[in-house]
């Protein structure tokens, strides 16, 4: 195995260690992913002659919206902070561009595995903190000791993240919400593989016992918009499954939906099960609650979400620059709005970037969409299973998190550049 292979192997394992840094370098804590990612940037400048970028259209919109948050910068109302933000937002669209170079079914098979291995770790992670934490507080803490988020300080509840007095999972991330959207990658991968693989009962088994930790790990962030987004995920690959069925793609599984009925069934025995213990029922009825009231009266998150939006529109309709460039990325907590984002990535992109940024992030969403499309319904596709799942499983995540970035700033998370750079290295067997 190649050592940029085993970098990448390592930089989706980092995923889940999220906030865990090498250290405080430069007035700020490098983690992992970064540390992993400029190895992989030396290594490529080293063997620079070796290294072929085929700049394919999605490629092409990504750098003209590189160049436009670049121009956004220039009309900020924080340079300081706006520039700092342009080197991470650097370091995620190199990642993006490298991984969409990395097509070959080798790749593709590593990845698949190391998605789905490492989500399922870090999720029994995240629910042992939710019995730890007051049962094995000393082993909470040694968990969590390099955390940079403060997850817990022994004998103080002032680093925990609670809803109610009820503690939300968060893993190694800086919140629960940021860990909820971890898990839409393991298990848009989980679902493709039911999807595309007649699979062993071995495998079959471990996979239905990885979904169900996984919903379960997604309920105890309480947060809405995972569950959304994996509702989503299970809707598009219905949809999917549909193209495949209309176009007569038989060598798809034809079993799909009666091994999504098995998973339902074991997982709502699974649940039933946990309902006996009283801490579960509580957190799941929380849950249910906080869905049930959003957007309404009773969601005291709503005004303050209104109140940001209209504020939002409010600043980008400031002045000509504000409306066409942007306030500068990063610069919304400088702004009116006065928070460092609005929950919503698609505002969020609009006020920072000004609607030619937004427009150009539009555009890639539908170029992505309109490829994935062809991919699934092109009868004359010859491909293995490993390429249909890694496709099929990068295109339900890249989905999951469209939908979840309706309530929380995805654009500005690695992973989610690292799956739009998975899901056009997948479709790049295309001609455009």
């Amino acid at each position: 195995m190649e050592l940029t292979k085993k970098l990448y192997i390592l930089l989706i394992i980092s995923i889940g260690l999220s906030t865990i840094s090498i250290g405080f370098i430069g007035g700020v804590f490098l983690r992992i992913w970064e540390v992993l990612l400029l190895l992989i940037l030396i290594i490529r400048l080293a063997h620079l002659r070796k290294f072929s970028l085929s700049i394919r259209i999605p490629i092409f919109i990504l750098i003209l919206f590189y160049i436009q948050i670049f121009l956004s910068c220039f009309n900020s109302l924080d340079a300081q902070l706006s520039l700092k933000r342009l080197i991470y937002v650097s370091l995620m669209i190199i990642l993006c561009i490298f991984i969409s170079n990395k097509n070959n079914n080798l790749y593709y098979k590593s990845f698949i595995k190391t998605i789905i291995l490492s989500g399922v770790f870090f999720s029994i992670i995240g629910l042992f903190d939710l019995f730890a934490y007051k049962n094995s507080p000393v082993i909470y803490h040694l968990i969590h000791q390099f955390d940079n988020s403060q997850q817990i300080l022994i004998n103080n509840a002032s680093g925990l993240d609670l809803y109610n007095s009820l503690l939300r999972s968060r893993g190694f991330f800086s919140e629960s919400n940021e860990f909820s959207l971890y898990l839409i990658m393991p298990f848009g991968f989980i679902l493709a593989m039911f999807s595309v693989k007649k699979l062993r009962r071995p495998i079959k088994f471990f996979l239905i016992l990885s979904a169900v930790i996984l919903i379960m790990t997604q309920i105890s962030t309480l947060s809405r918009g995972g569950i959304l987004a994996y509702i989503a995920e299970i809707i598009t690959l219905m949809i999917v499954v549909n193209i495949w069925k209309i176009n007569d793609l038989s060598h798809r599984d034809p079993l799909f939906f009666k091994k999504l009925m098995q998973l339902v069934i074991i997982f709502l025995m699974v649940g039933i099960i946990f309902l006996l213990n009283n801490e579960i029922k509580n957190l799941i009825s929380t849950m249910l609650d906080r869905i049930i009231t959003t957007n309404t009266g009773e969601d005291w998150t709503t005004d303050i979400r209104l109140a940001n939006y209209l504020k939002a529109i409010q600043v980008n309709l400031t002045s000509p620059g504000s409306f066409f460039i942007g306030i500068g990325i990063g610069a919304l907590g400088s702004s009116l709005v006065n928070e460092s984002t609005t929950t919503n990535q698609f505002l969020d992109i609009m006020v920072e970037t000004g609607v030619i940024g937004l427009f150009l992030y539009l555009s890639m969403i539908f170029f992505l969409i309109k490829r994935s499309y062809y991919f699934f319904s092109n009868r004359s596709l010859k491909i293995s299973d490993n390429h249909l799942v890694f496709m099929t499983g990068s295109f339900l995540t890249f989905i999951g998190l469209l939908v979840s970035g309706m309530t929380y700033p995805t654009h500005m998370l690695f992973f989610s550049w690292m799956t739009i750079g998975f899901l056009i290295s997948s479709t790049s067997i295309f001609s455009e």
